[in-house]
């Protein structure tokens, strides 16, 4: 018997010893709170998070999934392209997420299994293809925006559907967690895929808080980035000990469920208190659902905030339906929120500002808001 190291036997088989913690790819952040930031991503992060997804999904026996969303995109670029590239489903493409009359059309023609989009261009699909071209589909996962409940809801009812959230970031190349069929949450994105741990720290500290307490999510695994383009500095600040320090709120329950309460750049300090926009944000589009005073199909309102001498911060609503001011805070009193949260100011736009990734553009609205 001959043992070899894994090296000799890899040159005598002629196959390639480069890999590992080598470059394999770079993605730029959607730049949502601010400037774009270069991810790199390592051949170990490519092959490692294909190889998750499939010990979450890999029995649910889904033959085919919808590739639409663009390579940039950190979920275009791995779930629709490495995965079924490295062993996962086939891929049906389509050039665009924002065409929902031909998505539909692709979806039914292909018998596509597995939708993975956003919220917003969900909303789209489920309006102008409706049940007929999408009630084969086997699951639907939505990520990179808090799945509102009056959608998935909705969803489940027209098309006949349940819908799972999920949820990742660039620098995780990029799925974290994801509800699925026997393994489902409704308001949490699911349970953390294999080889990937978390930990809630406190923001102000920096100490560990114990499970179940909310906090800035950190990760540590196989998929965490090593470090961002040229910014040593950037990198420094959010990589500790192994540790990927996010901008992410959340917490982990006792059954392994992840909820996320927002993004650091998603909250503002009013009187001493974290203010969720999201939250607002969810309240006025389910009013503006149930009052039919939307016109649907995207985003109509989004929350911001500006600077405030009293107070540090006052909301900003940007709506571009028309938009009650009176009666939109007397429904969001209406349905519990406090007095801190009520906007201070709604002001009227073309359109919400939106990146081509489908995410809210938070730099321009806050700039909007400001002018």
């Amino acid at each position: 018997l001959l043992i070899l190291p894994a090296r000799v036997l890899a040159r005598a088989a002629n196959v390639s010893t480069a890999g590992g913690e080598d470059e394999a790819g770079l993605l730029f952040t959607s730049g949502s709170p601010g400037e774009p930031k270069g991810v790199v991503l390592t051949h170990r992060n490519i092959l490692a998070n294909p190889r998750q997804i499939d010990g979450v999904l890999g029995d649910l026996e889904l033959k085919s999934l919808l590739g639409c969303l663009p390579l940039f995109h950190s979920f275009g670029f791995t779930v629709t392209l490495w995965w079924p590239l490295t062993g996962g489903p086939q891929v049906v493409t389509y050039p665009s997420p924002l065409d929902p009359q031909a998505l539909g059309e692709v979806i039914g023609k292909y018998a596509v299994d597995l939708l993975v989009t956003t919220p917003t261009f969900l909303r789209m699909l489920m309006k102008r293809a409706g049940r007929e071209k999408l009630g084969g589909l086997k699951m639907v996962v939505t990520g990179a925006e808090k799945l509102p409940a009056a959608l998935r809801e909705e969803f489940a009812q027209k098309i006949g559907i349940a819908v799972h959230e999920g949820y990742g970031m660039t620098e995780a190349s990029p799925v974290v967690a994801v509800n699925r069929p026997g393994a489902e949450k409704a308001g949490t994105v699911g349970k953390l895929v294999e080889g990937l741990e978390v930990r809630t720290v406190d923001e102000g500290t920096g100490k560990g808080l114990n499970r179940g307490e909310a906090g800035i999510l950190e990760f540590r695994g196989p998929n965490i980035f090593p470090g961002y383009l040229g910014r040593p500095d950037l990198t420094e600040k959010v990589l500790r000990d192994g540790w990927y320090h996010s901008a992410d709120f959340g917490r982990l329950d006792l059954n392994g469920f992840l909820t996320i309460e927002g993004r650091r750049a998603r909250f503002s300090k009013i009187g001493g208190e974290m203010v969720p926009h999201g939250v607002i944000e969810e309240n006025l589009n389910e009013w503006l659902e149930e009052t039919k005073k939307g016109r649907g199909g995207g985003y109509e309102v989004m929350v911001t905030a500006v600077e405030d001498e009293k107070k540090g911060e006052a909301l900003v609503v940007l709506h571009s339906c028309e938009l009650d001011e009176v009666a939109a805070e007397r429904a969001l009193r209406k349905r519990g929120l406090p007095a801190l949260w009520m906007p201070k100011k709604y002001k009227l736009v073309e359109e919400i500002p939106i990146l081509a990734s489908g995410k809210l553009d938070l730099a321009r609205g806050r700039q909007l808001a400001g002018g």
